[in-house]
C-alpha cells in the first residue's frame, strides 16, 4: 500500500516540476500561481537538483509547499531560501524513499 502511495507522490512531483520548469506556453506564471494559490504542493527530492529548483520556483509564486528528502540539514536550507523568496508556507518532511518498507 505504501509503495502505491509513494509512487503517486513521485508522479505528482514530476508533474509539478514539468509545469514549473518547462512552463507550457498556454499557462503563464501568474496563472500557475493563481491555480496553486489555495493548494499545497509536495516536492520529493527537494534537497538538491530539480526538486530544489522546483521549490524555489514555486516559492517565487507564493504557494504553500511541503519538501521531502533524506537530509534534514539540506531541507532546512531549502526551506529558509524558499521563505526568503516568498513561499506562503514551507514544511519539511525527512523521509528516505529507499526504505519504503520501514
Amino acid at each position: 500500500m505504501y509503495k502505491i502511495f509513494f509512487s503517486l507522490l513521485v508522479l505528482m512531483s514530476a508533474t509539478i516540476c514539468y509545469y514549473v520548469i518547462c512552463m507550457p506556453s498556454s499557462l503563464s506564471k501568474e496563472e500557475l500561481g493563481n491555480n496553486l494559490k489555495e493548494k499545497v504542493v509536495l516536492i520529493c527530492g527537494a534537497s538538491s537538483g530539480i526538486g530544489e529548483e522546483a521549490a524555489y520556483q514555486l516559492a517565487d509564486l507564493h504557494v504553500k509547499i511541503v519538501i521531502v528528502a533524506r537530509s534534514e540539514d539540506k531541507l532546512k536550507k531549502v526551506q529558509q531560501e524558499a521563505i526568503k523568496r516568498g513561499a506562503s508556507a514551507v514544511e519539511i518532511v525527512v523521509y528516505d524513499f529507499a526504505n519504503v518498507d520501514n
